[in-house]
């Protein structure tokens, strides 16, 4: 067998915060084990100056081998007014685990050569989903592994040990976390969020008394599931109200639906070549399901990277979606 197989971490997934020193949210969660979310990236999106933008994302495989150069991630990380960023403005941060550290041994920086997002609609927040494609593969490490991915249609587990990780803010309008951060959270099936959501795209998940839940800066990144030892991606964190909030679970793309598209993209991607403009309106119909942009974001020149992480990234998750759930007053948010 491979010496490295998909979601089959080489130190295992800390399963609750007592085994952690840190414990003080991702929201509601813990630090998590360096090497035990090895799919697990950071995209930076540049914005001027010394100023990024952070999302999460993960390293996929739609074909085996030893190496990838596909990262999943959420559109709406790209997308500001119908225009989309420039591939030049877009680094993934792999093999990390503490962004402080600018020195950190195993994280490495990688340009983005061209990517796919799904007709993402700003209006319902439909089809948060883009893939990337890097201008060199990312080769397999004890630090850098892809994620499995589900079945075409495969239901979300409700019965599974499930997690959202990233180093997105640690409270709701807190500031972001240096080390990687992981939450249990439950696939909810009733209740507002579900009512207020178009669950054949999305699902909602958190706890529904509150006080577990990705968070802004989370974005794009997974919701992952446990299976026999083995970690499946079955959601992209996408949007919600707040963070943590009693009846207001996150959002998360409902990945199994986007099984198809996702594979038609990486073969598109790697069927490519990388010279077309890199600017694209976003689409003001969202066009059936399951058909990718028509143009594909690509890396016009070579631009210079860093393999340090922003000081002081943005954060991008939007909080914006009040319109959408319209939940009506709320208890306020008490910590611990």
């Amino acid at each position: 067998a491979a010496r490295y197989e998909c979601g089959r971490p080489i130190k295992p997934i800390r399963e609750s915060p007592a085994f952690s020193r840190f414990y003080n949210r991702i929201v509601g969660g813990w630090v998590a084990e360096r090497n035990s979310f090895p799919w697990q990236v950071r995209v930076m999106v540049h914005i001027g100056g010394d100023d990024y933008e952070a999302c999460g994302g993960t390293l996929v495989q739609t074909a085996t081998g030893d190496s990838t150069d596909l990262i999943l991630t959420a559109a709406h990380c790209f997308e500001k007014e119908g225009n989309y960023s420039d591939v030049s403005k877009i680094t993934v941060l792999v093999g990390g685990h503490n962004m402080g550290d600018p020195q950190e041994a195993t994280r490495r920086a990688y340009r983005v050569k061209q990517y796919l997002h799904h007709d993402f609609s700003r209006e319902t927040n439909e089809n948060d989903i883009a893939l990337l494609q890097l201008e060199q593969p990312v080769k397999y490490s004890d630090s850098a592994l892809p994620i499995c991915l589900p079945r075409t249609h495969e239901k979300i587990p409700t019965d599974k040990k499930c997690y959202v990780t990233g180093w997105g803010t640690i409270s709701e309008g807190g500031s972001s976390s240096s080390l990687l951060r992981q939450v249990d959270v439950q696939v909810i099936t009733s209740g507002l969020c579900v009512r207020e959501t178009n669950q054949d795209l999305m699902f909602c998940a958190g706890k529904e008394a509150g006080g577990k839940d990705s968070c802004q800066g989370d974005s794009g990144g997974p919701l992952v599931c446990e299976s026999g030892g083995k970690y499946t991606q079955y959601g992209v964190v996408s949007f919600g109200v707040g963070c943590a909030r009693p009846d207001l679970p996150g959002v998360y793309v409902r990945l199994p639906k986007y099984m198809s598209w996702l594979t038609r993209s990486a073969d598109s991607l790697h069927a490519m070549s990388p010279t077309t403009p890199s600017k694209t309106k976003a689409p003001t119909e969202t066009p059936a399901a399951e058909v990718p942009a028509r143009t594909p974001i690509k890396r016009p020149t070579d631009t210079p990277i860093s393999t340090s992480p922003a000081k002081k990234p943005a954060i991008t998750r939007p909080s914006i979606y009040e319109t959408l759930m319209q939940p009506g007053p709320r208890r306020p948010l008490t910590s611990g």
